[in-house]
């Protein structure tokens, strides 16, 4: 019997005596087709699924059979090979595309260790997802094929952490005024997209967990997108919002006593207090684009201040405590109530002591003593 093995569709040379009058050969339990060249030489095909054994010839009640089994081996097939892997860069939970040759003949892949998921293969191209857990760093790829050979790949490839996006700051902003984003991950980005399409380069980064963008002049309100220089991308689930500037258009304003001054511009829905000079001055309409109060009393000339922030409510003292404790006021101690309500009084009374700060928010003017 010559070969003693090999894979299926092997074909087999038996020589012996009588072998013209066989009518039928098995190799071990299988049926297996046969060819008489003459009496004294037969040649089997070893079939397909076969598991190997003796090789038996028959014909009639004779048969005869090989001294020794005959062994399957598995079949000789393209090796497996890479060309290329794609990233060679990629986040922890991301995929790997593979491509080269007889890559449906891996079974098993391998990257530090780790089992990968084979999401797709083909004689091409192998798809392959990386474990969320996965140790960060350069590891080397594995690949097992069906003979259980274990193939290194050449390009290593490097696990990094996902771009992630923890914090805004500050979550309310102007355009034109800094952005700080916080997060694991941030030194592979390159861009911020904002709401409304506008995209600003990263002007500064803090390692790989904070950068600073400028808000550009095309923002508008909501989540920020996060881009690397490979396209990956993030969005932050903290909305930021984009408030308008308040803009107001110079101008000399002259009115009749007791009419009221309108300021135009726009963003002007955001002053919450008007002053004029160092006196708070009472709002009688207020739109977007337009503002309108009235001067205090007395007013001759002064400049026109808009506050955006709102302070916190006042708590006014009684009447008589005021009165109780007119001989200490020349402190200005913000802590003391009577101080407070002496505040509203110091452009006609100045002898209180209290000083000119335009720090002190609109309210009706207290009865003190």
């Amino acid at each position: 019997m010559s070969p003693a093995g090999g894979p299926a569709g092997t074909v087999v040379t038996l020589t012996g005596t009588g072998l013209d009058a066989v009518t039928e050969a098995r190799v071990g339990t299988l049926a297996a087709v046969f060819e008489s060249v003459s009496a004294t030489t037969l040649r089997v095909t070893i079939p397909a699924g076969s598991a190997g054994g003796p090789i038996t010839v028959g014909s009639g009640s004779r048969v005869a059979s090989s001294a020794s089994d005959f062994v399957v081996s598995p079949a000789a097939g393209p090796t497996v090979s890479v060309a290329s892997i794609t990233p060679t860069l990629v986040t922890a939970g991301g995929r790997l595309t593979l491509a080269g040759t007889a890559l449906d003949a891996v079974v098993q892949a391998r990257l530090g260790g780790v089992a990968l998921v084979i999401v797709q293969a083909t004689a091409n191209s192998l798809v392959l997802d990386v474990p969320v857990g996965m140790p960060l760093g350069a590891a080397t790829l594995e690949l097992v094929d069906t003979a259980s050979v274990v193939r290194s790949v050449a390009t290593s490839v490097t696990v990094q952490a996902a771009l992630a996006v923890q914090a805004l700051s500050p979550t309310t902003i102007l355009r034109g005024q800094t952005l700080t984003v916080t997060g694991q991950g941030l030194d592979r980005v390159v861009t911020v997209t904002f709401a409304g399409g506008a995209s600003a380069p990263v002007g500064g980064r803090t390692g790989s967990t904070a950068i600073a963008v400028t808000v550009p002049a095309l923002a508008a309100s909501g989540p920020v997108v996060l881009v690397t220089s490979t396209g990956e991308q993030v969005t932050s689930a903290q909305a930021l919002t984009v408030a308008e500037p308040i803009v107001v258009t110079p101008a000399t304003y002259t009115v009749a006593i007791g009419q009221p001054v309108t300021v135009t511009g726009s963003g002007l829905q955001a002053v919450t207090g008007v002053a004029a000079g160092a006196v708070d001055a009472v709002v009688t309409a207020q739109s977007a684009t337009a503002i309108s109060f009235l001067p205090p009393a007395g007013t001759t000339c002064a400049p026109i201040t808009l506050r955006s922030v709102r302070r916190a409510p006042w708590r006014w003292a009684p009447a008589a405590r005021c009165a109780r404790r007119r001989s200490s006021w020349p402190s200005c101690s913000p802590s003391s109530r009577a101080i407070r309500c002496c505040a509203w009084w110091r452009v006609a009374r100045p002898g209180c002591g209290c000083s000119r700060s335009r720090r002190w928010p609109a309210r009706p003017r207290p009865r003190c003593g």
